[in-house]
């Protein structure tokens, strides 16, 4: 299944990887906020409505900065997955937000991948 093989790519670069969204019950403000969360953003239909593209959101959260060349690593990394694109007509967007009720800034950089894929049989 395509989320296994996004969860397994990613776990390659971050050993805190989530689907979704964080579940606040596994991380807590005393934990450090440096992890990656990903998930489905889009599906397209092609031509016919025979083919398919699928969009996927990849967040990547550190506390204080994104250090230089993860932005790369977690592109290289799903672009590793079969049919997997970086979704390079868009940009990736940075966001920041304090920490809980702490003085932390934690920056977040947003990646969009796309994947081409045929109908599936069953529907």
């Amino acid at each position: 299944m395509i989320l296994d093989d996004i969860k397994n790519a990613l776990s390659e670069v971050d050993d805190k990887v989530y689907y979704g969204a964080v579940n606040r019950n596994e991380i807590s403000d005393s934990d450090a906020w440096n992890y990656t969360v990903f998930g489905r953003s889009q599906i397209r239909a092609g031509q016919g409505r025979t083919v398919y593209t699928d969009r996927y959101r990849v967040a990547v959260v550190r506390e204080d900065y994104i250090p230089d060349g993860l932005a790369e690593k977690i592109i290289d990394a799903m672009e590793k997955i079969p049919g997997m694109k970086f979704a390079d007509n868009l940009t990736g967007e940075y966001a920041y937000e304090r920490k809980g009720n702490t003085n932390i800034v934690c920056e977040m950089l947003v990646l969009e991948f796309s994947r081409g894929r045929k109908k599936c049989a069953n529907g």
